[in-house]
This record gives C-alpha cells, structure tokens and sequence, in this order.
C-alpha cells in the first residue's frame, strides 16, 4: 500500500522498520536492524563503513523532512515515542484507524520468551494472579537479570546472534521498566505463563493515547470504513479534545459490489448429521 501511495504523490516519502534496508555493506541476512552504532559513543558501525549512506538513515531523514511522509502506525508509535521523529506533526492521516487501538496495545504490551524465560532462569511470579506479585518478580527479578545479562553481552562484535541478543535485551529491559511502573494500577493481566512464556498486557489503552500517540500531532484525520461508534473509538484511544465525524457514502455502485452468501458449513449441534438443502 505504501508503494502504490507513492505512484500517486510523487512529492511523498516512505519509511519502512529497519529489518527492510540492506546495509551498506550487502551482507547477506544483515540488515539495517542489526547496527553496532551508537552514536555519539560510538558512532561506528561494523555494517556501514560511513553512517551517512545507510540505507535506513538516508530513509529516515528524507521521510522525516517531507512534506508528506509514509510509515505505519506501529512504525509511528516507535520512531516518535523512542528515536523522537515525526513529532508535532501538523496533520497525521490515520488509514484503516478501525486497528489503530490494537497498534497501541501492541506497542505497550511486552512478552518475554520461552528461552529468554530458561536461559535466565526467571521463574515464575509467586502468585500469578496479584498485581503484586508481578511488581516484585519484575523489580527484583527479571528486569536485573534482563539488564545483567545486556551489561555482560560484547558490544563490539560482528557476530550476528549475539548483536541481536543485545538489541532484543536493550528493547525488552524499556518496556519491562515502563510496565513495571504501572502494573500495580490495576489495568494490566500477567499471561501466556502456562506456555512457558511471560506477557503483560493492559486491558485498556486509553491511559496511553494522549502520551503515545496524540501528542505526536496537531490534527488528526481518521479513516475507515469500519468505524461502529465514532463516540466509542475517542474515549477507547484516550482522545481528549473534541473532534468531527464525516459520513463518506460509498461510491462503487451496488450491482458491483453484491453479498454472496455461500453455504459452507451447518452450525447446528447436529451439523455432521445436516445437509444442505
């Protein structure tokens, strides 16, 4: 969709995650994902002789300049909420917004995986149904051992596991800390523990839409043609201004657009024993 965007607005720009540019260097399975650099530090990267032609900062600067840019909303939420691009945008257009709530628990929802779980030895809260028991497994458990483990991974090498052992530790050691400032106020569940597997996730995200994604922007134009309750979308995503609703008719005619109904299964309790008729 971002490619067939840019064949009508050839004045615009797209940006797309790191793990989508090849580095400079061509290195097969490398992407730009995978940078050492960490500038001012240490601004040198084993992939990229000369930071200026990486192909994802090269991106990033020309989208981030536009006048129109091009990203997705889970590309948004990061850039602006952690790099600090596409901030305090005059005017964000939001299409197919009917997904934009599950974008935002996406981005704030955070799960640790089962051998991340093994290799560090976490264990399990001592009662998995207390907020409690989450806060003190986080703060005395796996957010420390989560940050060990960074501190003792080598930050200068070239061996592909072990970079992204470090950025998936450094990425998980952020979110970690940011649930474990709020998991006691009583909005998140602890899951996927009887798989061996640990995820926070909050039962609503209203509480993070003006921080995380509304500031980002002046004005905001959502779109879609699935959107049940203007009403309900507002106060699910935390919106606290006021805002418009504007009802597009559809503009395919109907003959070309009809409901075909194809019998595909009974659902009866006796569907195996039912024919169609």
């Amino acid at each position: 969709l971002q490619d067939h965007f840019l064949v009508d607005y050839s004045y615009a720009r797209f940006i797309k995650g790191r793990s989508n540019y090849p580095t400079s260097s061509g290195l097969d399975d490398v992407t730009c994902a995978d940078c050492t650099a960490t500038p001012p530090s240490d601004p040198d990267c084993f992939w990229c002789s000369d930071l200026g032609t990486c192909p994802y900062r090269v991106a990033k600067v020309s989208a981030a300049t536009a006048d129109l840019a091009v990203l997705n909303t889970s590309y948004l939420l990061h850039a602006a909420n952690h790099a600090g691009e596409f901030r305090d945008r005059d005017l964000v257009i939001v299409d197919e917004c009917d997904t934009l709530e599950q974008a935002l628990m996406g981005f704030v929802e955070v799960t640790i995986g089962r051998r991340m779980m093994e290799d560090l030895q976490l264990g399990q809260p001592k009662f998995v149904t207390k907020p409690e028991s989450w806060h003190e497994w986080l703060t005395e458990t796996v957010i420390p051992r989560v940050l060990k483990e960074w501190e003792c991974t080598p930050t200068r090498t070239d061996d592909l596991r072990t970079i992204r052992k470090r950025n998936t530790l450094s990425q998980l050691h952020g979110k970690l800390s940011n649930v474990a400032k709020g998991v006691l106020d009583g909005n998140w569940i602890f899951d996927d523990y009887q798989d061996g597997k640990a995820t926070f996730r909050p039962i609503k995200v209203d509480g993070f839409g003006q921080e995380r994604l509304w500031t980002h922007g002046k004005k905001w134009l959502l779109m879609s043609a699935t959107i049940i309750s203007a009403d309900h979308m507002a106060e699910s995503l935390g919106w606290e201004g006021d805002f418009g609703v504007v009802h597009v008719p559809a503009v395919f005619p109907v003959e070309n657009r009809p409901i075909n109904v194809v019998k595909v299964a009974s659902m009866t309790a006796k569907g195996r024993e039912t024919e169609w008729p």
